[in-house]
């Protein structure tokens, strides 16, 4: 994990998430040279999947949670909504 620091703030940017979104990214360049349908689809799909954990990832971290967290308080409000459902 890499740590940069802009204004006084400190965001966390996973490289090995970086990484992984840009490997997909040649990947798909590859197929779409190839002119290859299913792999240009698999491909994109699995790209955009990467991207929008990072993003979640990203804002989470900077928001102070955690996918735990997270999952915990909607845990307790789905109690909470079965019990005055």
């Amino acid at each position: 994990m890499q740590v940069i620091k802009d204004k006084g703030n400190v965001v966390f940017i996973r490289v090995s998430a970086l990484k992984k979104i840009d490997v997909l990214r040649d990947k798909l360049h590859k197929a779409i040279d190839n002119n290859n349908n299913y792999e240009i689809l698999t491909i994109s799909q699995e790209l955009d999947i990467e991207i929008v954990k990072f993003m979640q990832n990203t804002y989470l971290s900077e928001h102070g949670l955690s996918r735990k967290r997270i999952s915990s308080i909607n845990h307790i409000n789905k109690e909470r909504s079965c019990k005055h459902g």
